[in-house]
């Protein structure tokens, strides 16, 4: 969709199974205004104001947006923990469901090599980051979303990578990285909201 191939993982191998890293929270926003666009539906993002959500969309009408977008922190944490208090999204065991430090020999993997969670997602945990729509705030307390919050351009990461050393895989850490930043542990995932008109 964006005629760019920003992964350096992708550009040396010959499978398509691997995440996309090297992605900026910006380069993911306009990713996901494309996929809405390709899908006929409303964008989420105005790219003429910093890929602040469009106006009627601000705030909690963010999850009334119908096209393609990031996951608040709340809303990737629910999917992780898949109706579990398990640490890790699908176990307790990291070995079971992510690729982090101990196991990935420096490099990243193909998706699907482990066990999903509860909810068939894979991923979750380890491979790589995944970029958050909050702002980089106070952590979550009593379900509320801190994205609603200004703080500055930092960013949330959720999930760790294959970098990572295993705290960094549990569902409720959390990182924090600048809107305009590409590493080669971080990427995204895409969500819409299950909104009817």
């Amino acid at each position: 969709l964006t005629g760019n191939q920003p992964s350096a993982f992708q550009s040396s191998l010959p499978s398509f199974d691997y995440p996309v890293e090297y992605i900026t929270w910006n380069d993911a926003a306009h990713f996901a205004n494309l996929l809405s666009d390709e899908s006929q539906l409303d964008r989420c993002y105005n790219e003429n104001n910093n890929y602040a959500p469009f106006s009627q969309y601000n705030g909690a009408n963010f999850y009334l947006c119908p096209g393609y977008r990031l996951p608040t922190e709340a809303e990737w944490e629910y999917a992780a923990k898949a109706g579990t208090s398990q640490k890790f999204s699908g176990s307790n065991s990291p070995n079971r469901v992510a690729y982090f430090e101990h196991n990935s020999n420096g490099h990243l993997h193909p998706v699907k090599q482990h066990v999903p969670n509860q909810w068939g997602l894979y991923d979750m945990s380890g491979n790589v980051y995944e970029w958050c729509q909050d702002d980089y705030a106070e952590p979550l307390v009593g379900g509320r979303d801190p994205w609603m919050e200004k703080r500055g351009g930092q960013k949330v990461g959720k999930g760790g990578s294959y970098l990572s050393e295993e705290i960094s895989l549990e569902v409720s850490n959390r990182r924090s990285a600048s809107a305009n930043i590409s590493r080669p542990s971080i990427g995204f995932r895409l969500v819409r909201s299950n909104h009817q008109p």
